[in-house]
């Protein structure tokens, strides 16, 4: 209970400057986490240079972060700036899905069966 209040406290305390410091974290070409941190007033899209991470070439490498879901970072504190972790998808310049987003064409599949009543289980597999 007293990490949890602290939490509570320090946040509280955090959200009144109005500053974050943004880690924003997506998938490369091969599937491994990427990041890049920003100090910010507002969480908004963000670009990248794709080709460092392999997923365009140098030529058109210019692809933007779009935020999805934003958590505290429970890995930095720093006094008076709300440390936050951001899931990005990764999009082209011309707003359309990267061919490494799957989670665009999720959503879309998602929204077609949206009256659907999913099953989902778990499924113990030893490697």
């Amino acid at each position: 209970m007293f990490l949890i209040t602290l939490l509570k406290e320090k946040n509280a305390l955090l959200i009144k400057t109005g500053m974050f410091i943004a880690e924003y974290i997506w998938l490369d070409s091969e599937n491994k986490f990427r990041s890049k941190t920003k100090v910010c007033k507002e969480i908004t899209s963000w670009n990248f240079d794709g080709s460092s991470a392999g997923q365009s070439e140098v030529k058109k490498s210019e692809l933007i972060l779009n935020p999805v879901f934003k958590c505290p970072n429970p890995f930095r504190y720093v006094s008076g700036f709300d440390c936050v972790l951001i899931l990005c998808d990764v999009w082209e310049d011309d707003h359309t899905p990267h061919f490494t987003n799957s989670r665009a064409a999720n959503i879309e599949l998602f929204e077609y069966f949206k009256n659907e009543k999913p099953m989902l289980g778990l499924n113990k597999n030893f490697f």
